[in-house]
């Protein structure tokens, strides 16, 4: 994370806002890109819960996998392994054709399951489901987030050195700026020290 004292003294730049919608078993999501942070959004069968997260929290370096199971085959099978049981013991035909139709069922719900990407950010996990719109919209939150960061690719009044060395290593590690602009930044914040120690205090008895 960017040290906190530099969070807060720039407003974002405006970008134009665009968004993209995914769904797989009953799941929605939506991420809107607006000028000055993402909203991401997540509707399943029960609820909605929307999240306004800024772009320098997202942790577009650390993405894991998170796999998600068909809930609704797994419970048919279930319910259809119980229907033959039930069954069975009734010592009805009907018992083995339901049992045998439960297992296949929730042995494919074992099987089938969604994957997606999750980048965690300061106030929710984003997921991201890996199918053809994913790489686009990894794409979109890296670049939201590396725009943001490059705001800080500058130089503040009577920071000192090593703060704006750790403030360039930081967007350097973040993929934010290139080594060869670590370098010219470096070299120029070097500079601005030392002139600002040549110069020296004020003369306070003029």
């Amino acid at each position: 994370m960017l040290p906190n004292y530099y969070l807060n003294d720039m407003s974002p730049k405006p970008q134009p806002s665009i968004s993209f919608r995914q769904g797989a078993f009953g799941t929605k999501t939506e991420f809107e890109f607006l000028p000055d942070r993402l909203k991401f959004t997540l509707k399943t069968s029960s609820s909605v819960q929307s999240f306004f997260v800024a772009y320098r929290s997202i942790n577009i370096n650390e993405i894991t996998d998170y796999s998600v199971k068909n809930a609704w085959v797994l419970n048919a099978g279930l319910v259809w392994m119980v229907f033959g049981g039930a069954f069975f013991l009734m010592k009805t035909t009907l018992g083995l054709f339901w049992f045998a139709a439960g297992v296949l069922t929730y042995a494919g719900g074992l099987l089938t399951k969604k994957n997606y990407s999750r980048i965690s950010a300061d106030s929710c996990n984003l997921l991201v489901i890996r199918d053809r719109q994913h790489d686009e919209i990894i794409a979109a939150l890296r670049a939201a987030n590396l725009l943001y960061l490059r705001r800080y690719a500058g130089f503040y009044e009577n920071e000192s050195l090593v703060d704006a060395t750790e403030r360039f290593r930081f967007l350097l590690n973040a993929g934010a700026i290139s080594q060869d602009e670590f370098i010219r930044l470096h070299t120029e914040a070097s500079g601005r020290s030392h002139v600002a120690e040549d110069e020296g205090p004020p003369n306070l008895l003029n």
